[in-house]
């Protein structure tokens, strides 16, 4: 009898000793532990609980889950079954008010006949805070990336200046008005339009009007309308948000975004896409936008200087161009001249233009011919100063002395040529010329502009691009599909 007395004795004392274990187990858990019976009783707390919350027993059930059960707890119980396991991340509030992040898992079992919700909360307020540094550090990451992606953008702009206002070649009067208007707008916020043909220096007049003006010190950014895919332009302007479209795999600032606070110049302005044009008229207006796939406004501080060498007034006719938008644009407009209304400059051009190549190549041109200039001086370049100064590049690489060889380069310009005699045309002119190439073009590909077969592809331009010289050359499908 004493013998099997001593062993239940000690088999009770070995069970209490697991139990006593097993509490002392779940009190020093680092999870908050939870046991609640099918009626919302709550069965048994751990002291991490009580320690982490500040609840006392009694207190604690009714104040911990009002705000953090997103269903009543009947409904809860209902909809999940035995041995569910429900997980959830959300916040229970301490008992000094403070909201506290935690992980809840609740694991439904079966003891004894019985139904019961065993719920683990773990605190996440690390994770949490390890969270926000990671994001914070991600922000920085990404403002920094749009900084050095800002500081690109700007030095390959920078690179392509060749010049400035104080070394703008002229002796011409005519011209000379032009760059009057130039320093009268420098200085105010006004907005411009630059008007003339192609190879004028439109650019140049804008990048002096920015460099005379009280933005000098910050950036220019150009932006040219006719060389961006339309798909794609609204993004350049504008910027994208990450996931805005494919490939869009972070987030991007837009051209008026990178000029904040200088000047953005906006070239072949006439090629904007119809559809866009009220978006930035808004920011001409306003200086108000939205990345694309964002819903934030953003602002900006910019001059726009716009230019152009089509008829706005005709676009605006046509429908292609808003009226509201030409008119904010032309508020100080100025007309450059084309090369042939300012013959004066031709010499002054010729020797700036063999100096800058003759210094490239290494070589020491000192004699031009007066003949050579006199016949550039009765020539029309169709092309303008950029014909001019492509014409005196290739004059440069082909003389092999000190005389500059420009009678070769000049008859091998594809634009026009003069008679010596009588210094009438005996080619046709470089937009003649154009007119011809596009008109075949369109023929060989039986008048289809766009795709992969169309003439915009043939020609390597974009569709929309191609469509605007056909406007400009009265180029219509129907007059010649019968020829």
């Amino acid at each position: 009898m004493n013998c099997v007395f001593a062993k239940d004795w000690r088999r009770k004392k070995a069970r209490d000793e697991r139990l006593r274990l097993s509490l002392f187990t779940l009190d020093e858990a680092v999870d908050m532990i939870f046991w609640v019976d099918d009626t919302g009783a709550l069965k048994f707390v751990n002291q991490t609980a009580y320690k982490s919350l500040g609840y006392e027993a009694f207190e604690l059930w009714d104040e911990l889950f009002p705000r953090s059960a997103e269903l009543a707890f009947q409904d809860l119980w209902k909809a999940s079954g035995a041995h569910q396991v429900i997980y959830k991340e959300t916040e229970v509030r301490k008992a000094n008010g403070q909201w506290l992040p935690v992980d809840v898992y609740i694991n439904f079992i079966s003891f004894e006949g019985k139904d019961y919700a065993c719920a683990f909360l773990r605190d996440i307020s690390a994770r949490k805070a390890k969270n926000r540094e990671l994001a914070a550090a991600l922000d920085k990451v990404q403002e920094l990336s749009d900084r050095l992606q800002t500081e690109n953008t700007l030095l390959k702009e920078e690179i392509k200046v060749n010049y400035n206002f104080e070394n703008i070649i002229s002796e011409s009067k005519a011209y000379k008005t032009v760059l009057h208007q130039v320093e009268q707008v420098a200085a105010t916020e006004a907005t411009v339009l630059i008007i003339g043909e192609t190879g004028t220096g439109k650019e140049l007049l804008a990048r002096s009007i920015h460099a005379l003006s009280k933005r000098k010190d910050e950036p220019m950014i150009k932006v040219n309308c006719a060389a961006l895919p339309a798909n794609l332009i609204e993004s350049e302007l504008f910027g994208h948000e990450k996931g805005a479209f494919t490939n869009a795999y972070q987030r991007k600032k837009g051209r008026f975004e990178l000029a904040d606070g200088g000047t953005i110049f906006l070239d072949e302005v006439g090629e904007l896409p119809l559809g866009l044009q009220s978006k930035f008229l808004r920011v001409l207006q306003e200086g108000e936008f939205e990345r694309v796939g964002g819903t934030t406004t953003l602002s900006t501080d910019v001059r726009v200087v716009a230019a152009t060498n089509r008829n706005l007034v005709d676009l605006v006719n046509e429908g292609a161009f808003r009226e509201d938008l030409y008119y904010r644009l032309n508020v100080f407009p100025i007309q450059n001249l084309p090369l042939r209304e300012r013959r004066e400059d031709i010499p002054l051009l010729v020797r700036h233009f063999v100096k800058k190549f003759a210094g490239k190549q290494g070589k020491e041109i000192e004699h031009i011919s007066q003949s050579d200039l006199d016949e550039l001086m009765r020539y029309e370049f169709p092309g303008n100063i950029r014909e001019l100064e492509n014409m005196i590049e290739r004059a440069v690489i082909i003389s092999k002395g000190k005389s500059l060889l420009l009678a070769d380069a000049y008859h091998k310009s594809s634009s026009q040529a003069v008679d010596k005699k009588n210094h009438s045309r005996v080619f046709k002119s470089f937009e003649e010329m154009q007119r011809d190439y596009i008109i075949e073009a369109l023929r060989r590909c039986n008048w289809r502009i766009s795709g992969p077969k169309g003439a915009a592809t043939l020609l390597d331009l974009n569709s929309r691009t191609l469509a605007s010289k056909m406007r400009k050359f009265g180029i219509n499908r129907k007059d010649f599909i019968d020829k």
